[in-house]
């Protein structure tokens, strides 16, 4: 089994085949398949009831309504959680152990970035945040072209909220995991989960 990270979309062609896509890392919770990365089956879960018996309960859900079994799956695709936090690690290691019985590729994509990528705008030019630690917020730049079904992450940092709120005044939009605070902002997107379409898109981006 390889264990990787970051794939950019020429490195991983050859896995355009049957994936299993799992995040646990927010409150709303999603377990999908897809084939050729068209999504065939989806389930959502709420954090609550994020165990192994659970997880595994609705990747069987997810293969009763398609003509899958698990022996069809070809890789694995999980997100990575904000900062280890504990509940994206029970999908992690959900996945981890999946993927070594199958004997398949695992790959970890970015939380946040996948937040964005789960959003269907034509057009972006926003940042996309999260709380960090010690009244901290992590803060990631993106652009989206019209033409492109793409988004374009380009830079990164910590900030605090004064920071962040002079940030806010100059982007078209905002996308954040649960942050009320910036409501105000008339672009403002609080998201609570991602979607399967917005971790394809992470995946294989480019």
């Amino acid at each position: 089994m390889q264990v990787k990270n970051n794939i950019m979309r020429n490195k991983i062609n050859r896995h355009y085949g049957n994936g299993l896509w799992i995040d646990t890392s927010c409150k709303r919770g999603v377990i999908a398949l897809s084939i050729a990365n068209n999504i065939i089956s989806e389930i959502f879960i709420d954090k609550k009831f994020y165990c192994d018996k659970i997880l595994y309960l609705n990747v069987k859900k997810c293969l009763e309504k398609t003509a899958f079994k698990l022996e069809n799956i070809n890789f694995i695709c999980v997100c990575s959680g904000f900062y280890y936090s504990i509940s994206a690690r029970v999908g992690i290691a959900f996945a981890k152990g999946l993927s070594l019985g199958l004997n398949i590729n695992l790959y970890f994509i970015n939380t946040l970035k996948t937040l964005i990528n789960s959003i269907n705008i034509s057009y972006m030019n926003g940042i996309g945040v999260i709380k960090y630690k010690n009244y901290q917020y992590c803060v990631i730049y993106f652009y989206k072209y019209r033409i492109s079904n793409y988004v374009c992450f380009y830079h990164q940092i910590i900030c605090t909220i004064d920071k962040l709120l002079f940030l806010c005044e100059n982007f078209d939009f905002i996308v954040s995991y649960n942050i009320k605070c910036l409501k105000k902002h008339k672009h403002h997107i609080i998201l609570h989960g991602v979607n399967s379409q917005g971790m394809i898109k992470t995946l294989f981006a480019k």
